[in-house]
C-alpha cells in the first residue's frame, strides 16, 4: 500500500518538479530578453522583475521542494544524529516529519485560503505591470501541499518500519 502510494505522490511530484524547471528556463530568457532589450534597445522588457519576483521565483522553490524532500537532499546537519542509536534516530525523524507535516500543511492550508480569495476579489498588483495577485499564492499551496504529503508518507513508513524507495520515476 505504502508503495502504491509512494508510486503515485512520485508521480505528482516529477510534474511539479517538471513546473518547476519550466520556471526556471522562463525566468532566464525574460531575464536575458530584458537585458538584451535594456542595453541594445534602450527599452527594457515590463514587468519582468514582477513576474519573476512574484511568480517564477515562488514556484522554482515551492514546486520543487517535495521531490528534493522524497530524494533526501535538502541541508541537514547529521553529526550527532549519526551517532545516535537507531531507535534512537527513527524517534528523531518521527518527530520531526510530524512537526514538519503540521507545518506545511497550516502553510498549504492559509496560502491556498488566500489565494482562493484573492482570485474570487479580483485583486491584481500595482506597479509598471498589473498582474493577477493570487498565482503566486497558488504556487505556494500546490508545493506545500505536496510536501506536506511527502512528508506524512515518510512519517507512516517510520511508523510502519518500512523503506520507501527513492528511486527516479521514469515518465
Amino acid at each position: 500500500m505504502l508503495s502504491r502510494l509512494d508510486r503515485g505522490l512520485a508521480w505528482l511530484e516529477k510534474v511539479l518538479y517538471f513546473g518547476a524547471a519550466a520556471a526556471l528556463a522562463l525566468m532566464m530568457v525574460s531575464i536575458a530578453g530584458d537585458a538584451l532589450g535594456r542595453y541594445l534597445f534602450s527599452h527594457p522588457l515590463r514587468g519582468v522583475y514582477e513576474v519573476n519576483e512574484m511568480y517564477l521565483l515562488t514556484a522554482i522553490v515551492y514546486l520543487s521542494i517535495a521531490q528534493a524532500q522524497r530524494f533526501n537532499e535538502h541541508i541537514s546537519v547529521t553529526s550527532i544524529y549519526e551517532k545516535m542509536p537507531a531507535l534512537v534516530q527513527r524517534a528523531a525523524r518521527i518527530v520531526s516529519r510530524s512537526l514538519t507535516a503540521a507545518l506545511f500543511a497550516a502553510i498549504s492550508f492559509k496560502t491556498g485560503e488566500m489565494a482562493l480569495e484573492q482570485f474570487v476579489m479580483g485583486n491584481m498588483t500595482s506597479g509598471v505591470v498589473s498582474l493577477p495577485s493570487w498565482v503566486g499564492w497558488f504556487f505556494v499551496a500546490i508545493g506545500a501541499g505536496a510536501m506536506t504529503l511527502r512528508l506524512l508518507l515518510q512519517l507512516f513508513s517510520d511508523i510502519a518500519n518500512r523503506e520507501l524507495s527513492a528511486a527516479p520515476l521514469k515518465l
